[in-house]
């Protein structure tokens, strides 16, 4: 047994988010070290993340990742829309917040930046509850890619074709939509830039991207950020063909936070973890503070998934990033 009141330190939060957040102080010098990892992040705990270990018994280094996990709670929004909460230092759990809309608030499509009708009247919904205009907010033409790009009030809103924004402009409100992919969403807490990013299997990297854009146009520093991994298909559920595993594998596999990139239980068919590739990421570009929704898009119906719905009736869930309110 491990002593836990030698490594773990537990932090109160008000109860409105319920993020359980847990961090670990001290750990030097471990038998198992990466047992006693996992063995927490199985328990839904947070902890620092081991990115080098010299052998049983031994110190090894690691990068200090403060992960908070999170539910999806829809009762604020009618069952419509759901708080993403960003937690980071100090800050009250509901300073920076993200939402999502639910399968019940409609399909939130959109034609070269225009909305359809629910994602119109679910803008103007949101915009009266989070104080953002609608008509400043952006949306693109999503292609699978790890392309992104820069807006402010005065650029087109047309739609184009990328994965991401960023901004540091606080009239502008950014938007991605997903069903099944993760959105990811990045917050400076010095400058107060943003990105919204629509991250799949295709697209995963884009974090990276993401981070340098912001780090050349405002100086942003990783350690300075924080990120909030959405609600997405969980490995539970999204099982892959053999090449498309090895090839994630090799590309982001490795320790992360949140467990393995790949997955594959009792002989059946490999899965990925697209929330545990960008955890990876993220701390290893220097990332200290994330926040983790657990929620599966294919095993909660009050989410949109094109594997559970197919490809003719999927529901497009958007996730938007309105700038904070003070």
């Amino acid at each position: 047994m491990y002593n836990m009141e030698k490594f773990v330190k537990a932090f109160r939060l008000p109860k409105a988010l319920k993020p359980r957040r847990r961090t670990i102080v001290q750990q030097r010098s471990c038998r198992k070290p990466l047992a006693f990892v996992r063995a927490i992040t199985a328990a839904g705990i947070f902890y620092d993340a081991v990115r080098e270990w010299t052998g049983p018994g031994k110190s090894f280094n690691m990068i200090v990742m403060d992960i908070s996990f999170f539910d999806l709670d829809f009762s604020g929004g009618a069952g419509r829309y759901a708080a993403l909460p960003l937690v980071f230092g100090h800050a009250p759990p509901d300073a920076v917040h993200g939402v999502i809309t639910s399968a019940a608030a409609g399909s939130m499509h959109h034609t070269k930046g225009k909305p359809g009708p629910a994602r119109e009247a679910m803008l103007h919904s949101l915009g009266a509850v989070y104080g953002f205009d609608p008509a400043r907010t952006f949306a693109l033409t999503q292609i699978h890619s790890r392309d992104i790009r820069a807006v402010d009030r005065a650029a087109p809103n047309t739609g184009e074709a990328a994965d991401g924004m960023i901004t540091i402009d606080r009239a502008v409100t950014l938007t991605v939509t997903v069903a099944d992919c993760l959105p990811v969403f990045l917050y400076d807490t010095q400058s107060g830039a943003r990105a919204l990013l629509h991250s799949g299997w295709r697209g995963t990297g884009i974090v990276l991207r993401a981070l340098e854009m912001m780090a050349a146009a405002w100086g942003t520093r990783p350690e300075a950020a924080a990120a909030l991994l959405g609600p997405c298909i969980q490995p539970c559920c999204y099982a892959v063909d053999e090449e498309r595993a090895r090839n994630f594998e090799a590309e982001f596999g490795g320790d992360s936070p949140l467990g393995p990139v790949t997955v594959r239980r009792d002989g059946s068919r490999p899965a990925i973890s697209l929330q545990a590739a960008n955890a990876r990421l993220l701390a290893a570009a220097g990332v200290r503070h994330c926040s983790v929704c657990r929620n599966c898009t294919f095993t909660d119906t009050r989410l949109g998934s094109f594997r559970r719905e197919g490809a003719e009736s999927y529901t497009k869930m958007m996730a938007i990033f309105p700038a904070p309110a003070n």
